[in-house]
């Protein structure tokens, strides 16, 4: 009953392939996509940008993530028993199955254009946000997530991955490392992990 309230909650997505085809996030295998992305996602942020992962850490995180995903309606047969079968099957993915699309594009570039963060009442003006903020959190927040990504998916989406972006990801996650371990609970936690960890 869980399953299917939470697999009904979630949006479904839908765009154009560049053939002209229409696709939708709960096609089972794109639903498994989004899934996978994520697990991929959160796997590299804490190597990248966190304290990286003790022995059998990643084999115990996958294991858990693939309980989250039959919790939301994710069918068991689509997901790769263990993290090894999971990460050929991603990078195969990306290499052959992967296809730019209006989606992507339009994600990626609500990351490069962020609008003003709902808690500091200040920047909600809309001149102050794009004279001050609003290219430095674009850039920084382009930047982590071109840097979080695979080279095959940087090259798909044609996004720049030069010496500098280069740069500029490795001083954001030295600083990530050094700083965000070191900063009160209270600060470096979502409000939802916040009450899930009281």
């Amino acid at each position: 009953m869980a399953s299917r309230a939470k697999c009904d909650g979630v949006r479904d997505i839908k765009g154009q392939n560049p053939d002209g085809s229409r696709w939708s996030s709960l096609n089972p295998e794109a639903f498994h996509w989004v899934h996978a992305s994520l697990v991929h996602g959160i796997y590299t942020q804490q190597k990248e940008l966190g304290r990286g992962w003790k022995p059998g850490e990643v084999e115990q995180f996958y294991l858990e993530t693939r309980q989250v995903g039959r919790m939301y309606g994710v069918r068991e047969q689509d997901m790769p028993e263990d993290w090894e079968t999971f990460c050929n099957w991603f990078d195969e993915m990306t290499r052959t199955k992967l296809e730019r699309s209006d989606m992507t594009d339009r994600v990626f570039g609500v990351v490069t254009a962020p609008k003003p963060p709902p808690h500091i009442p200040v920047l909600r003006h809309a001149i102050v946000w794009n004279t001050t903020v609003r290219h430095v959190a674009g850039l920084v927040l382009s930047t982590v997530t071109a840097g979080l990504l695979t080279p095959e998916l940087r090259e798909l989406l044609g996004i720049d991955w030069g010496a500098g972006r280069r740069l500029l990801f490795r001083l954001i996650s030295l600083q990530s490392r050094l700083i965000i371990p070191r900063l009160p609970k209270a600060i470096r936690m979502v409000p939802h992990a916040r009450a899930a960890y009281r």
